[in-house]
């Protein structure tokens, strides 16, 4: 019987003196339904292998300072998807992952930005 793939969307912000700055949204498929907090654990998890079992995952590692967060991935997303084998991913219940938005706060529109022109509207 096959299962049902889900697919959760996580934001991710930067804030820097109490302003967010930075936002990027993690696209993930999983195999079965699972909340943002198991997937970021799975994430950690297959990750935390990744850099103690490869030299690709320890060379990044080194590069980021020790601070591997979203910024890097997105950073090194491509790269991610041939470093790390389909099958471990899968043995996390991960399908797939990507980064679908990563940009600067001030690009951003307000979130309550009226999207039709009210002088327009004849009803």
């Amino acid at each position: 019987m096959p299962t049902k793939n889900s697919t959760t969307l996580i934001p991710f912000v930067r804030n820097e003196d109490g302003k967010t700055t930075t936002i990027a949204i993690l696209k993930v498929v999983t195999d079965h339904l699972m909340t943002p907090e198991a997937i970021m654990g799975a994430l950690k998890r297959l990750l935390t292998k990744w850099v103690n079992e490869t030299d690709d995952g320890k060379d990044v590692w080194k590069q980021t300072g020790g601070d591997l967060n979203i910024g890097d991935f997105a950073q090194y997303e491509t790269t991610f998807s041939t470093w790390i084998p389909h099958s471990t991913l899968k043995a996390h219940g991960i399908i797939d992952l990507e980064i679908v938005a990563n940009v600067d706060s001030t690009e951003a529109l307000p979130y309550d930005r009226i999207l039709v022109d009210p002088e327009q509207i004849t009803i």
